[in-house]
């Protein structure tokens, strides 16, 4: 599996040299495009895991979540801590 060590150089090219007009001190983003899509993978990644149909339809997914989650595949029957149907978490 790769790491880090295989990653290569980038080199990055600033082309933006006005400053925003959204903020105070006029900075911009740079890299927070790619965060987006994070939870997602992860609770997707959480599904299949547990082998569950259907989508998790919450985040963050928390240790409690995840227990949870591993709980309403094995017992239908159950509410979550915060008082949901165990069921429900992932529909």
């Amino acid at each position: 599996m790769p790491t880090a060590a295989e990653v290569p150089p980038v080199d990055v090219l600033v082309t933006q040299q006005v400053p925003a007009p959204g903020n105070p001190l006029g900075l911009r983003g740079a890299g927070e495009g790619g965060v987006s899509a994070a939870g997602a993978a992860l609770a997707s990644s959480v599904r299949d895991a547990l082998g569950l149909a259907g989508s998790v339809g919450r985040l963050p997914m928390t240790p409690a979540r995840v227990q949870d989650l591993a709980a309403s595949r094995e017992c239908p029957g159950i509410t979550t801590t915060e008082g949901i149907p165990a069921c429900d978490l992932h529909r």
